[in-house]
């Protein structure tokens, strides 16, 4: 009984997602995610693995074209739980893995060295499942061998945009609550009147805590809130994850790099960058913030 009830409630969102995501001429299916059998429901799984072929298909819309580093050969998706993710310590799920062996919570499909994702437990929630997986997806449009803060705030805004194409805005709302709960009431005030400028100020002015941090999700939605504030062209973040000049990309076990983001080199995505406060332009002028 269960079990059909799981069906039928995912068999509904995935209809509710057919009527919502934008009609638009179909780019060619390029990325293709393939959904592991034995960590997925079996009783969900067809659903899910369309319901991810229209999550990639939409970010292929979004961000056409693909890296020369990674032939979108299938990216082998899978979910652990929380209490798995001991390996490394700092391994949390969702995560996007390059690495050239396999650790010791992956299935045994994992082939070292090919692009995989690692999701955490969703169970039936699919506004979580559609929001994990976009985040990494574009992690491999922007390039998988990079992060930092401003890689993850893109990813967020992506997933964000991902979750309001597929019709999810009450998971999307609910996700933003959450996070935004965690700011200051002063921010939080501002935010609720769309009061941007102090908004991007704040943002720039939490820079300088992040570090090497990857996990500060309240600063993270924020930004991508920032950022879906104005009209976003999501072509220029192709590849943007490789324009930095001092990062050593294959010094990392797991063919991964934390660096600071190089932003003189990444002028291409100028507008989206001033909308979270830099104060910079394609051709290098300054501009009044």
């Amino acid at each position: 009984m269960i079990s059909r009830l799981r069906g039928t409630i995912v068999s509904l969102c995935l209809a509710l997602i057919l009527l919502c995501i934008p009609c638009t001429a179909q780019t060619s299916f390029a990325t293709h995610i393939v959904l592991d059998r034995e960590t997925f429901p079996a009783e969900s799984y067809p659903e899910l693995q369309r319901i991810a072929n229209l999550v990639s298909q939409d970010i292929d819309r979004l961000i056409p074209g693909k890296m020369s580093e990674f032939a979108y050969d299938d990216i082998f998706c899978y979910q652990i739980k929380p209490t798995d993710t001991v390996a490394l310590g700092v391994i949390r799920a969702p995560i996007t893995i390059s690495a050239d062996y396999r650790l010791p919570y992956e299935p045994q499909y994992v082939i070292p060295g090919r692009t995989r994702f690692a999701l955490s437990y969703a169970g039936i929630n699919v506004g979580q499942f559609v929001y994990q997986l976009a985040h990494e997806i574009a992690h491999v449009k922007m390039g998988v061998r990079l992060d930092n803060y401003l890689i993850e705030t893109l990813a967020t805004a992506v997933s964000h945009q991902v979750l309001i194409d597929m019709g999810m805005v009450p998971y999307l709302q609910l996700e933003l609550g959450l996070e935004m709960a965690q700011l200051p009431a002063d921010v939080v005030a501002q935010y609720r009147a769309q009061d941007l400028a102090p908004l991007r100020r704040y943002w720039q002015a939490s820079i300088s805590k992040q570090g090497f941090r990857m996990d500060d999700r309240p600063f993270q939605t924020l930004g991508a809130a920032l950022i879906r504030s104005e009209n976003v062209d999501w072509r220029p973040l192709l590849g943007v994850g490789f324009l930095n000049s001092n990062c050593p990309l294959n010094s990392h076990p797991m063919n991964y790099a934390a660096c600071p983001p190089d932003i003189e080199r990444m002028r291409v995505i100028a507008p989206i960058l001033h909308s979270i406060g830099y104060d910079i332009t394609p051709h290098g002028l300054s501009l009044p913030l």
